[in-house]
């Protein structure tokens, strides 16, 4: 995971807090951590954060502020918040009162680290993560995609609305002085939530699912390995076997327009005012060295980065003509880091012109995966490359100007001043060219073209979803999706079942090379985006299902370049999944539910058979007592990575050292400093997508393949011989892992998941336990010690019209709460809970009312 400076600040000041001996702690500010006497006041302190409901609501009447008539919000027992609203700005004001009374903190933390607001409440610690969002812009992207909102609107209602909703809780909260704990430890209160917030937040989302620095970190590869190894070790498109899901032949339509970057878009904005567009730069001294792009975005959050290694999620759905009832299934379950609180917060809803139950995040009032009362649908990142660098041609001689389209520029600056607890405004100067900012990687400036700085329309592509009725309307609600390219897998009730990969996909000159630091000097720019109706889409295929798991969309054929091997997930999940799907029939709701409880390991499947043969009897090779009983435990093992198998502990420990056996002499021969702090993303990493298909590839097809000879000691070895030492080697971690016993072994014990605090303090996260699967299953489990995985899970059966869904944590942010974990235990065992209709919540046992009135109504 990445380091979270900012997670280090949040949990010193807990400590001190809850250390409530540190008397000089508790009366004076120390650096960034705030002075915590307050945070204990009688009256004003965190213990208040335990009334007013939020540890467990009561029936009551609440009056609310901007409400137009009475709304009526049923809690079920585990916290599932139903609302039933007369008006849809009713409905929607609802879902903001109701995610900020358990989710403010939260909200707020997120929204700040959008921002680039940590530091002011953090402290230092957050400093780099925060020049890192004022360098992408996210706050000036979201004003501007605000202020291109028709006024009366129906989007513009929508954000209006739930601001209001939210600021009534904050400000109920502020004269109450029962703003959740954090706060108060932190020492600060929340401002008010403007609309802007939401887009801000739709901006975070963005990040995290299509930023990363896999284009420059090739280049510190290429410079050390040399380009062409790169090039055969990182190819565009991996010599193993794909699972793409768009197959059909592929049409080619004239190109559509899009700018060259975000940045364009403001220098035309920004060109009636020379100075805002070419302001001189005024040089300021920034705290500290400068920090690499990878060493800031390192820096972010946990909660708000996944790294391009991740497994990011499996989506699937049936049609009739393969299930029990005749009617579709939808089946889905992002991979997220997993926090407490949850990124997600369950609602349903009841308005005039909207009908819809799923997950949303807090922050958001729309739900990312659900369904209304014709549609359903789940998304999975697509994977496509979003994120891309230009090596601008400069000179000392031109100061602050870079050479583009033949002529030399000035370059942008915006002086974005940065505030701290504890200390000084801390100055920062961002300098963009044509193609975004400057950032710094192994002491050369680029530029960076992040896709999601570009404003676009996504919360209305969300609202429109919510008023399908059909595959037809579905499709059209993301004509202008912009950024993170997304899988939305969608099924109906009429039996239809499609795949669209939503997004934004640029398309450059004949010449260049996305997938490397391209030039700045015009050549290379963006040159249009692939049109809608060529992007990587099916609908109601003849194999009646349809599925994905981030695996590369479309087949070799396909006529443009979306990204490599490296951006795109190995394609065993996604071939378990058309495995099981093809395989399948008279399935059921229960089936979908196995499936994201499937630990099956395809690449195990295709590996150990040659491991076993490389060291069986007849290969002359000697083993050792315990090395012969691990031999055994494989071969007697179904390839499930179970938590009381010993053949998977084997199993993942050999993949590890066969990876690092063979790679690992060639990082060390031509230096790749991986070793170095600051250079961590550089090592060979056993998910590693491009590495681990090359790996599996060699061993099938080309074991005599030169990377497994070892370039220092000069040794020519083949794939067998590599086998045989990272076995031994898998022997000996083993060994010191579990014991000399191979018999206690069992890859539950070795193999565990914690589900972390999103403000990184230990004592408020969910203590380790044993944990199936690996990085290749469809129940992912990332690493031995892991906290990344399937953080919702939901399946949609139209034969019924019910759905069922289930993840881990609760719906308050309060640890005190008892809906706070309580969702976990079902979590773990793949226990999906109803998800009810407002009728059926009403009926249920140890419901919750509260009716909502208008501020009228309740004074009378």
């Amino acid at each position: 995971m990445a380091n979270s400076q900012a997670g280090k600040w949040i949990n010193l000041a807990l400590s001190l807090a809850v250390g409530g001996g540190l008397i000089y702690g508790l009366s004076h500010a120390i650096g960034p951590v705030p002075a915590l006497a307050q945070a204990f006041h009688p009256v004003t302190g965190v213990w208040t954060s335990a009334q007013n409901d939020q540890l467990l609501p009561h029936t009551q009447d609440l009056t609310v502020p901007g409400a137009e008539q009475e709304v009526q919000v049923v809690f079920e027992k585990n916290g599932t918040a139903h609302i039933q609203a007369n008006t849809n700005r009713d409905a929607w004001l609802a879902i903001g009162y109701v995610q900020a009374h358990f989710r403010l903190f939260q909200m707020d933390l997120m929204r700040r680290q959008g921002a680039g607001l940590l530091s002011e409440v953090i402290g230092p610690g957050a400093l780099e993560a925060d020049k890192l969002q004022r360098q992408l812009g996210l706050t000036r992207t979201a004003e501007a995609e605000w202020a291109a909102i028709q006024d009366g609107s129906e989007v513009k209602e929508v954000l209006e609305a739930y601001a209001e909703g939210v600021n009534a809780v904050i400000d109920e909260q502020k004269e109450a002085h029962t703003l959740p704990m954090m706060f108060k430890i932190l020492g600060y209160e929340p401002q008010a939530w403007k609309p802007q917030d939401t887009l801000l937040m739709k901006g975070v989302l963005a990040q995290m699912m299509s930023l990363n620095d896999t284009t420059i970190t090739r280049v510190v590869l290429g410079e050390k390995l040399g380009a062409d190894r790169v090039a055969e070790l990182f190819p565009v498109i991996s010599p193993a076997k794909q699972a793409p899901y768009d197959l059909e032949p592929y049409a080619k339509h004239p190109l559509e327009s899009m700018p060259v970057s975000a940045e364009q878009l403001f220098m035309e904005q920004e060109s009636s005012n020379k100075e805002a567009s070419a302001a001189p730069a005024s040089h300021p001294k920034e705290q500290g060295e400068t920090k690499s792009f990878s060493e800031r975005l390192q820096a972010v959050p946990d909660f708000a980065m996944v790294t391009d290694l991740n497994a990011n999620s499996n989506g699937w759905a049936v049609s009739g003509a393969k299930t029990a009832s005749g009617k579709a299934l939808l089946a889905g379950d992002p991979h997220l880091e997993e926090t407490l609180p949850s990124v997600w917060f369950e609602l349903q809803v009841d308005a005039p012109d909207y009908q819809f139950a799923g997950a949303t995040v807090p922050g958001i009032p729309l739900p990312l995966i659900g369904h209304n009362r014709d549609i359903s649908w789940t998304m999975t990142n697509g994977a496509t490359q979003q994120t891309f660098f230009y090596e601008e041609k400069t000179d000392e001689s031109h100061p602050d100007q870079y050479y583009w389209n033949g002529q030399w520029r000035e370059m942008t600056v915006r002086q974005e001043p940065i505030p701290v607890k504890g200390g000084a405004v801390e100055a920062f100067e961002v300098k963009s060219t044509i193609h975004g900012a400057m950032i710094e990687q192994e002491g050369k400036p680029y530029a960076i073209d992040w896709l999601g700085s570009i404003p676009t329309h996504g919360v209305d592509s969300l609202l429109q979803v919510l008023k399908a009725d059909d595959y037809a309307d579905f499709q059209s609600a993301f004509r202008d999706w912009g950024a993170p390219t997304m899988n939305f897998v969608y099924a109906d009730r009429q039996g239809d079942i499609g795949l669209l990969s939503a997004g934004c996909y640029p398309v450059f000159g004949k010449d260049s090379k996305p997938w490397l630091p391209m030039r700045g000097t015009g050549e290379d720019d963006i040159i249009g985006r692939i049109p809608f109706a060529d992007i990587p889409q099916v609908y109601n295929p003849k194999q009646n299902y349809v599925f994905s798991a981030n695996q590369r969309q479309v087949g070799d054929d396909y006529p443009y370049y979306i990204g490599t091997s490296r951006t795109f997930s190995a394609p065993y999940r996604a071939q378990r999944i058309s495995d099981l799907l093809r395989e399948g029939h008279d399935l059921t709701a229960i089936d979908m539910q196995k499936m994201q409880a499937d630990v099956y390991n395809t690449l195990a499947q295709d590996i150990t058979p040659l491991l076993l043969e490389s060291l069986g009897s007849g290969s002359g090779v000697t083993l050792t007592d315990r090395e012969q009983t691990a031999l055994v435990q494989l071969k007697d093992w179904d390839y499930r990575m179970k938590t009381d198998s010993i053949g998977a502990s084997v199993w993942e420990m050999f993949w590890e050292k066969y990876m690092e056996a063979t790679f690992v002499p060639w990082w060390d021969k031509y230096e790749v400093p991986y070793k170095e702090e600051g250079h961590e993303y550089l090592a060979v990493n056993p998910g590693n997508p491009s590495l681990a298909q090359d790996l599996a590839y060699w061993t099938q097809h080309e074991p005599d393949n030169a990377y497994f000879s070892n370039p220092v000691t000069g040794e020519k070895r083949e794939a067998t011989q590599v086998m045989l030492v990272a076995f031994q080697e898998a022997v000996k971690a083993l060994t010191e892992r579990g014991g000399s016993d191979v018999t206690e072994w069992q890859y539950g014990k070795l193999h565990v998941r914690e589900i972390p605090s999103m403000a990184q303090v230990p004592a408020l996260g969910y203590k380790e336990r044993a944990a199936g699967g690996d990085f290749t299953t469809l129940n992912v489990a990332y690493g031995w010690e892991t906290g990344f995985g399937p953080t919702w899970r939901m399946v949609m059966d139209w034969g019924t019209g019910k759905s069922v869904g289930i993840y881990p944590g609760g719906q308050s942010e309060n640890p005190a709460s008892p809906w706070y974990t309580d969702r976990i235990d079902s979590w773990w065992s793949v226990n999906h809970n109803p998800m009810l209709s407002f009728e059926e919540a009403e009926k249920s046992q140890g419901v919750v009312l509260w009716r909502m009135l208008p501020q009228e109504e309740g004074a009378r």
